[in-house]
């Protein structure tokens, strides 16, 4: 709570010195064809996935420009390969000696214009825009906490995609066209068809459900209970379909629970590490997805597969799935969404997710799938 306090107070403290400065900022400067942008790209898998249609329009826009992405987990190499020139990636959380060696290899980059994307941290992306000497800097502008932008983007209630397409439409990049997207080679859909024969997975398996039942180690405040992902999973094969877990290596214990609990010839274990492009070609064979809110369920809706999500207290009307038929399963609560992560307890002991039912989220998958056909 103290933590809190204090943050809340330092955001106060920012938003008063920029209500005050930013008329002293400079006019961007008018950049027809720019040699050099940076993309300072904040969060994980799912927001990188929710910011492709403003990347890829910003290719398409400036084919000629030296894109690079600045970000610190590493993700970003492995997602848009094709797409982008270079990666500026920082191992590790964000911590002062980091963020003083991102700044100095973004400074370095020499870029013309620097973006950040909606889920940045408005001040901190600003102030490292404007120390990079960037001409054209392009970021939110929450609570007047970005006011060392150039070209301030305010806060709408809104879906997250669209915002990044907000922030995109300032260097005049048309995204309407652009769907969620990352570069997959012909080696990665090698590899995941070869993970999908491995199964055996034909037509006569329908319908077939991927199970997601854990999240990031992170994001433990995200999960819905082990025990109902269980019951859950014997649920549908008692209904004849069949059932994929799927996870990394932060659920591995949350996948062995289920592997060892249930016994079924229908019940498979995705135990291949995949990367994120296979693991995208490797759920376009599936009929639906069944996830707590998490990257993949932004991964599958890539590949154009339906999803059922159990949300806690994050925000479906900002990240729900984009583009493809979605389910979404929550508590209509007083205090939610209320993005309680950032405090170590919840004072309702996370009602708003305790509170869904097995039933709830079968219910959910029945009627997503009802007017599919084998």
């Amino acid at each position: 709570m103290i933590n809190l306090i204090l943050r809340n107070f330092i955001k106060l403290i920012i938003s008063l010195v920029g209500f005050f400065i930013r008329p002293l900022v400079r006019e961007p400067a008018k950049i027809n064809k720019p040699e050099r942008i940076g993309i300072l790209l904040w969060g994980g898998i799912g927001n990188y996935v929710l910011f492709s249609p403003a990347l890829y329009g910003i290719r398409e826009r400036f084919p000629d420009a030296h894109l690079a992405i600045c970000s610190f987990p590493p993700f970003a190499s492995s997602m848009f390969f094709k797409s982008v020139d270079c990666f500026i990636t920082i191992n590790g959380n964000p911590s002062l000696k980091r963020l003083i060696k991102l700044l100095f290899l973004v400074k370095r980059f020499k870029p013309d214009i620097v973006l950040s994307n909606s889920m940045s941290p408005t001040f901190l992306t600003s102030f490292i825009a404007f120390l990079s000497g960037a001409k054209v800097r392009i970021g939110m502008d929450r609570g007047f906490r970005g006011f060392l932008n150039n070209i301030r983007i305010g806060e709408r209630k809104e879906h997250e995609v669209l915002t990044n397409n907000r922030i995109a439409q300032a260097l005049f990049v048309d995204t309407d066209e652009e769907p969620l997207a990352i570069d997959i080679s012909e080696n990665d859909r090698k590899i995941a068809e070869g993970a999908v024969n491995h199964f055996f997975m034909g037509r006569e398996d329908w319908p077939l459900v991927a199970i997601q039942p854990g999240s990031g180690k992170k994001q433990l405040f995200k999960r819905w209970d082990m025990g109902k992902f269980k019951a859950l999973t014997e649920r549908l094969l008692q209904k004849g379909w069949k059932v994929v877990i799927v996870g990394t290596e932060e659920e591995k214990e949350e996948i062995e629970y289920i592997e060892k609990s249930i016994k079924h010839n229908r019940l498979k274990i995705l135990k291949e590490r995949l990367t994120l492009p296979q693991i995208t070609h490797f759920l376009k064979y599936f009929d639906l997805i069944i996830a707590n809110d998490t990257s993949l369920v932004h991964l599958a809706a890539i590949s154009s597969v339906p999803s059922v999500v159990i949300y806690g207290p994050t925000n479906p009307a900002k990240n729900k799935a984009w583009g493809v038929k979605s389910r979404l399963v929550r508590k209509e609560l007083p205090c939610s969404p209320c993005y309680n992560f950032r405090t170590p307890n919840c004072r309702y002991n996370f009602k708003c997710l305790k509170e869904i039912a097995v039933e709830d989220v079968l219910a959910a998958a029945q009627a997503l799938l009802a007017n599919q056909t084998k």
